[in-house]
């Protein structure tokens, strides 16, 4: 599944190189009626008009399927809850304190370690991003909501932006969805090719890679990853999960600032 090259980094790391999906062989009859849910969790950045527009950008480009939408996100923001649209399911949940998390989250990433302390602050960062996966799943759960273990799920970042999207391509991906399978955009420079900005699963496969279920399960995880990103590459490895890059077909990047669609300014990480 893997191939392993040598990662010319002061990391001393290897490089995964994650095989490309290939539709040739795939059923080209979309099946409409599948189920689509996606997860969008975490602080809403840039603003709230750009959610918005992902939210909707989301409804077009997915368009042949059955969507579902979900958001979860801090309740202590300076926001109008009443201006998200676009959304079936929007939970609100309390943002961990950083005095929370230093106090429970005692153990680092081995980067943080070897950087001396540099990067401490991207402690409750990190913890918050997988906190919220955690949090919108357990609403889920809490309000009866019904995913079966064998449906889509796409999680999202509140502010990623499709620079790039093969709509026939992916439809035909998502048509022939492999449950067995983590679908998602390495990066290859910056991430040690991973990347937690966008993954397809399975509900089941989702879980099992993003899903932790509680601060003594993470304290312990931590300490055996190189920094957020390698939880994914962790969990695949444990979990004997195999992995597809969607490079082919999806290009990301970050929205950093948003006025409207033609004014906007983004953020590109090999």
């Amino acid at each position: 599944m893997f191939k392993f090259n040598n990662y010319s980094n002061k990391k001393n790391s290897k490089q995964i190189i994650h095989p490309l999906v290939n539709t040739n062989n795939m059923s080209k009859i979309i099946n409409s009626n599948k189920t689509i849910h996606i997860f969008i969790s975490g602080i809403i950045r840039p603003n709230i008009n750009y959610l918005n527009f992902l939210s909707a950008k989301i409804k077009y480009l997915f368009s042949s399927f059955n969507i579902k939408l979900y958001l979860l996100t801090w309740d202590n923001q300076n926001i109008n809850k009443e201006n998200i649209i676009g959304f079936d399911y929007i939970f609100f949940e309390p943002e961990p304190t950083d005095e929370y998390i230093y106090n429970n989250i005692t153990n680092k990433t081995k980067q943080q370690i070897q950087l001396k302390g540099e990067i401490d602050i991207w402690t409750p960062r990190i913890y918050k991003q997988f906190y919220s996966i955690r949090k919108i799943i357990e609403h889920i759960q809490s309000n009866n909501i019904y995913i079966p273990d064998d449906d889509i799920v796409i999680r999202i970042r509140p502010d990623s932006y499709f620079y790039d999207y093969q709509i026939n391509n992916m439809n035909i991906i998502l048509n022939s969805f492999n449950t067995n399978i983590y679908y998602f955009c390495p990066r290859y420079e910056t991430a040690l090719s991973s990347c937690d900005w966008f993954a397809i699963a399975s509900y089941n496969i989702f879980k099992k890679i993003l899903y932790i279920k509680d601060d003594k399960t993470y304290n312990e995880l931590i300490k055996n990853i190189w920094n957020a990103e390698d939880i994914i590459l962790y969990n695949i490895k444990n979990n004997n999960i195999k992995s597809f890059s969607l490079n082919n077909n999806i290009q990301l990047r970050i929205c950093r600032k948003f006025t409207s669609e033609n004014e906007l300014k983004l953020h590109h990480y090999k």
